[in-house]
């Protein structure tokens, strides 16, 4: 018995050979050369059609790279301007805690104004009832 369970039936090789071209010879991989099922297909002159085999997701890979690529820069461009409207809210944000810290500062100066002005009103108001 030789190797992949090929059983030798005590014919010599030139008996094979004598056969034509309708013998089947069969490959590790379990492909028929020579059958009916490959006469059917377009063939190109090396004998090889362009898919199949080990590398015929090729394509499809590229494709599905190109595709991830694509909504990475895409995701990339939402992000960008994600980040751009974060920062102008946030510059403004920022001008507005600055205004309204200036409108405190006015009315808590505004507020120191009107408690010396009490403190005077008060002094004046010592002398009053004593008559």
């Amino acid at each position: 018995m030789a190797l992949f369970g090929r059983k030798s039936t005590g014919s010599s090789s030139s008996d094979n050979a004598a056969a034509g071209p309708n013998t089947r010879s069969r490959s590790m991989f379990g492909r028929n050369k020579g059958s009916s099922v490959d006469q059917g297909r377009n063939v190109s002159p090396t004998g090889r059609t362009g898919s199949g085999g080990l590398f015929n997701r090729n394509k499809d890979n590229l494709s599905v790279a190109q595709a991830k690529v694509k909504d990475a820069e895409k995701t990339e461009k939402q992000t960008e301007k994600m980040l751009q409207q974060a920062r102008a809210q946030t510059k403004e944000a920022k001008k507005h805690v600055s205004l309204v810290e200036h409108e405190a500062d006015v009315e808590a100066r505004n507020a120191a104004r009107k408690q010396k002005d009490i403190k005077g009103l008060r002094k004046t108001t010592k002398g009053l009832g004593r008559v």
